[in-house]
């Protein structure tokens, strides 16, 4: 009894603690009477796709980096401060809009 309802709560605590917006988003997909694990999935595969286009980035932004055997590189300081900003206004804006796409679909 124990275990079942572990199995069944852990993997939904699991999720919100990485990105509980994700886990709520979709939540609401499959929870819809129709048609509701295809735009589960289409959700996931949005998501996993804006992650990987953010990563390869990342990466390609890092191997263009210049290697100083000594202290911190101002210039990777200030793409890590460009990217941060850069990341943390596109999910605000992300919230937005699902924000007012939920609300004006109920």
């Amino acid at each position: 009894m124990i275990s079942n309802v572990l199995f069944t709560v852990l993997p939904l605590a699991f999720g919100a603690a990485i990105s509980p917006l994700v886990v709520v988003g979709e939540m609401y997909y499959l929870g819809q009477k129709q048609a509701g694990l295809h735009k589960g999935w289409l959700f996931a595969a949005g998501n996993s796709l804006v992650v990987g286009l953010w990563l390869s980035i990342a990466i390609w932004m890092g191997t263009h980096l210049a290697k100083t055997p000594n202290g911190a590189d101002p210039l990777a300081a200030g793409i890590h401060f460009v990217l941060a900003l850069v990341l943390t206004i596109s999910c605000g804006l992300a919230n937005l809009v699902m924000l007012w796409f939920w609300s004006w679909s109920c």
